[in-house]
């Protein structure tokens, strides 16, 4: 897939394009949907590769560190 706004609103209608192109999205079903942070820890979980940072992601602090912007 193409990572452009007509391939991108195709895919997913239920997302906010606007916010999609602000923040990283993780999208398993139209209910379960991680945004900025929350998506990489998730993508930091299901990808093999991830599992080293995987725990660092939830030390203390870490969640106010990865969201300030």
């Amino acid at each position: 897939m193409r990572a452009n706004g007509v391939m991108f609103r195709g895919a997913s209608p239920w997302l906010d394009h606007g916010k999609c192109l602000g923040a990283l999205h993780v999208t398993l079903s139209r209910e379960k949907t991680w945004a900025g942070f929350e998506a990489y820890r998730k993508i930091a979980q299901l990808v093999p590769v991830g599992w080293l940072i995987f725990p660092l992601l939830y030390l203390p602090g870490m969640k106010r560190v990865g969201t300030r912007a």
